[in-house]
């Protein structure tokens, strides 16, 4: 784990300077981070903070590899330590000149990249978002620890950081609102001792065509937007157009970039399943896909599905 050990407050490091923009060994921290070498980047700062130069620029360099290392599990811990720095320790970090224009572009700097991390890896669903993934808990002493940084700002600066930190801020709800479901669900599944049967398309199709009810089981991502919508209800009848337009950019983004994969897993699981069970016979067929034959009977799958699905041919 990094050692985050300069935030040990009141501090007794730092005297306010900071490190000269033309000191090479600045220079080189700059280099590594631009060349995407965060973790060499940030022993590079570390280095040099552990030397005495406490200054705001490298500390975003750790924080940043902090947060990647080791994910929301220590984001309270980062944003905490930051809040106490600038209330307790605000004339040992540097650069003593210019100090709150640094102070800003850093936090900016750092809010936007923690957030496109989040929003990265929570798309991919990758190994590194297990990493950055944390329980509920954790994840509200992150949104608590976030607004209290910022309430520790002047007013000036808080104005240039909150779209940065709205940002950050809607990851972590997200991210909240899916752990609570997720240890719901966890619970539930405690009770649920029988294994589920996989769901059955060709039943869900013939209930759905009869105009009987088709019930499918919707994930706690389809849960976060169903309360997105119900919140933006809420403020449009409020008359609070301010919020509804936040809620509705939001869920806009959502439907633009929608995937029904993440929202039914059990639908699609059944077709992802069937579909690796018979790849070695589908797979080659997908090579023929640019000739006329295919074409033909594209045609006629798009017109009259039924029919395609009963022809022989």
């Amino acid at each position: 784990m990094r050692n985050l050990t300069f935030f040990e407050t009141p501090l007794t490091m730092g005297t306010g300077e900071g490190m000269a923009t033309t000191d090479p060994r600045f220079a080189q921290v700059n280099r590594l981070a631009d060349g995407e070498d965060l973790a060499a980047a940030a022993d590079a700062a570390s280095a040099l903070i552990e030397e005495g130069f406490l200054d705001i620029r490298l500390v975003a360099h750790v924080l940043r590899a902090a947060f990647l290392e080791s994910g929301v599990e220590r984001l309270p811990e980062i944003l905490h330590g930051l809040e106490r720095m600038i209330r307790t320790s605000w004339d040992r970090i540097g650069p003593r000149e210019r100090r709150e224009l640094h102070l800003r572009k850093s936090l900016v700097w750092l809010f936007e990249r923690m957030e496109g991390a989040l929003s990265y890896h929570q798309l991919k669903r990758d190994a590194q978002w297990m990493t950055l993934e944390a329980d509920a808990e954790t994840t509200k002493n992150s949104l608590d620890h976030l607004s209290d940084l910022v309430d520790a700002l002047d007013p000036d600066s808080q104005s240039v950081v909150e779209e940065s930190a709205s940002k950050l801020r809607r990851s972590l709800r997200e991210l909240y609102t899916r752990g609570v479901a997720d240890e719901e669900e966890a619970q539930v599944g405690v009770v649920e001792s029988a294994p589920r049967e996989p769901m059955s398309l060709r039943k869900i199709y013939f209930e759905f065509g009869e105009g009987g009810t088709v019930e499918l089981k919707g994930s706690s991502k389809l849960r976060e937007l169903i309360a997105k919508l119900a919140a933006f209800e809420e403020l449009a009848d409020r008359g609070d157009y301010r919020k509804a337009a936040m809620v509705a950019a939001d869920v806009q983004a959502t439907i633009e970039g929608f995937d029904p994969r993440e929202y039914f897993p059990d639908l699609f699981a059944s077709f992802g399943a069937l579909l690796s069970n018979h790849i070695d016979h589908i797979a080659p067929h997908w090579d023929g896909r640019e000739t006329v034959s295919w074409r033909m009977l594209e045609q006629f799958y798009r017109v009259n599905l039924e029919a395609f699905v009963e022809d022989d041919r």
